[in-house]
């Protein structure tokens, strides 16, 4: 997820896309399996400042209707992370130029 947002700037925002990401690795998201042997749930949510995906278990055999599924892992990135580095980027660019232009006069 942090190397598709750095290298792109974009989000992985549903499951199709992220196993695809890892497909390329020689991972296939839907074999997985929790230690009960059910299929691991996936969501992506942003939360404050962060997108989060969270993969989530739903226990040991219990029925749909009353199961609360927990998460067993969370990946975040900073939504605003690129954008400010971007932002300092074109400051240091700025303070370079008045640099040069400031060291003509």
């Amino acid at each position: 997820m942090k190397e598709t947002y750095a290298s792109s700037g974009a989000c992985i925002r549903d499951f199709d896309a992220l196993n695809a990401a890892v497909l390329s690795r020689g991972l296939d998201l839907k074999s997985l399996r929790d230690p009960w042997g059910n299929p691991y749930r996936f969501s992506f949510q942003p939360s404050e400042l962060v997108y989060q995906i969270v993969v989530q278990s739903t226990g040991h055999n219990i029925p749909r209707d009353l199961y609360e599924p927990f998460a067993v892992w969370t990946s975040s990135i900073d939504y605003f992370e690129q954008g400010a580095r971007k932002d300092r980027l074109r400051d240091l660019q700025t303070l370079s130029l008045y640099r040069v232009i400031s060291s003509r006069r």
